[in-house]
């Protein structure tokens, strides 16, 4: 009987791995009325980390035709208010497809002000700038029930589901992501996610059939 070497069992699977990359994205919130990148291009199965700096801030998901207001089954992180520099709870959102994610943050005047995102704007048509001018004329910005639709990180412990039925993150839960925009050179060691992602290396993720894969090619000897 003839059997299956490493490489090929390698070379099998390799379409599957290729296809299970994803990419992490950094937003900064604050410490200015602003989001940082405001624009983001993302694929299917990326990620949003937003990083909340000093300021009482929130990011929630909105729609261009409702400015300042929520959208039904948006994300929505919670005031996340950090004492100084960056919050060690991070929000982690997970890219769905490619159609325009708007967001805002819905303190007092806030998103009136400018503190206004989105991710994969429209080619032509509706832009952040007329979605910000549009939102500068509402009178109140309203602020999610519940916080939904991530999940948070921070330096240590488990993955978080953002499941919680107040507006107010939890603050010992987390996750770890890599980065596409990156501002130092640090990695992340390894670490498994509730979404079945694991880790690797700082900037990408691979899925639970990838991290199979890699293991097998590791034991092959071949990576």
């Amino acid at each position: 009987m003839r059997h299956a070497t490493p490489i090929s069992f390698f070379l099998f699977f390799l379409p599957l791995t290729v296809l299970s990359i994803s990419i992490n994205h950094d937003i900064t919130v604050g410490p200015a009325l602003s989001f940082s990148p405001n624009t983001t291009s993302a694929s299917a199965g990326d990620t949003l980390t937003f990083h909340f700096f000093p300021g009482k801030h929130n990011v929630a998901q909105s729609s261009f035709s409702t400015p300042c207001a929520p959208s039904p089954n948006g994300f929505y992180s919670g005031f996340i208010v950090p004492d100084s520099g960056e919050d060690a709870t991070k929000f982690v959102v997970t890219v769905n497809d490619t159609q325009p994610i708007w967001f805002y943050c819905s303190e007092v005047m806030h998103c009136q002000l400018g503190m206004v995102g989105v991710v994969n704007p429209p080619i032509s048509g509706d832009t952040l700038a007329s979605y910000a001018l549009a939102a500068s004329k509402t009178t109140d910005s309203t602020t999610p029930a519940n916080v939904a639709g991530g999940v948070f990180s921070s330096v240590n412990g488990p993955p978080s589901a953002s499941t919680s039925t107040s507006a107010s993150p939890p603050t010992s839960t987390t996750t770890s992501t890599g980065t596409e925009t990156k501002t130092s050179g640090t990695s992340t060691p390894t670490q498994s996610t509730s979404a079945g992602v694991v880790l690797v290396s700082g900037n990408v993720f691979l899925n639970g059939m990838s991290a199979v894969v890699a293991v097998a090619a590791i034991w092959a000897g071949l990576i």
